[in-house]
């Protein structure tokens, strides 16, 4: 601001400077023809002074409450701005199933949400998996709303169905997801979440089961 301030102040200071040398001019080589209109052109000078000045603080002031006005703004929509990630996970409790994971990290509700995959071409392993992941209703139709905090899953397909349909029958390479939704006042928030596929390859290590003593 003060950059800004001392740009706008020096054009000013320049006249000021020609003004004030002119007028030493004028009375040092011609002092009585000067002396008489002295008054009136000091009073001159100083009132365009002062429009100058009154136009800088207007000015500065405009500014601050603008600057202000955004900084509101930008409170306001990170209080209500939704963060929404996905994630592909083994289930936990059906090791061999395959799970779609929602889930909402910022602090306002998400709303109508939409969602989107992109993959490689020629990505066997992505393309099964976005296929599988498509046929899940919330995914296709979207959802109308997430709460902040709020998480949503579900299962889409089963590992071993899956790899049965990949050249190498593995998982591998990276896919994005990608969320677009609103937040309560309307505006659009977009969030993308890279997935590493690999981690579906291994199989959830079960509990082992307790040995009965006779």
């Amino acid at each position: 601001m003060n950059l800004n301030f001392s740009g706008r102040f020096a054009p000013f200071l320049y006249i000021l400077f020609f003004f004030a040398g002119f007028l030493c001019a004028c009375l040092l080589f011609n002092p009585q023809d000067y002396l008489a209109d002295l008054a009136p052109t000091i009073t001159a000078v100083a009132a365009i002074a002062l429009v100058w000045l009154a136009y800088l603080f207007a000015a500065a002031h405009i500014k601050a409450k603008t600057a202000w006005l955004q900084r509101e703004k930008q409170i306001q929509q990170e209080a209500v701005q939704p963060v929404v990630h996905t994630a592909l996970q083994l289930s936990e409790t059906q090791p061999e199933m395959l799970v779609f994971k929602l889930y909402n990290n910022g602090k306002g509700l998400a709303q109508n949400l939409r969602f989107q995959i992109a993959i490689a071409e020629d990505h066997a392993a992505g393309e099964a998996v976005a296929e599988a992941v498509a046929r899940l209703p919330f995914f296709s139709e979207g959802l109308d709303k997430l709460a902040a905090g709020e998480t949503l899953d579900g299962i889409f397909a089963d590992r071993h169905t899956l790899l049965a349909r990949l050249p190498e029958h593995r998982f591998d390479g990276l896919m994005k997801l990608v969320t677009e939704c609103e937040d309560v006042l309307g505006n659009t928030v977009r969030t993308e979440t890279f997935i590493d596929l690999s981690p579906l390859n291994a199989a959830v290590a079960e509990k082992p089961r307790k040995k009965l003593l006779y």
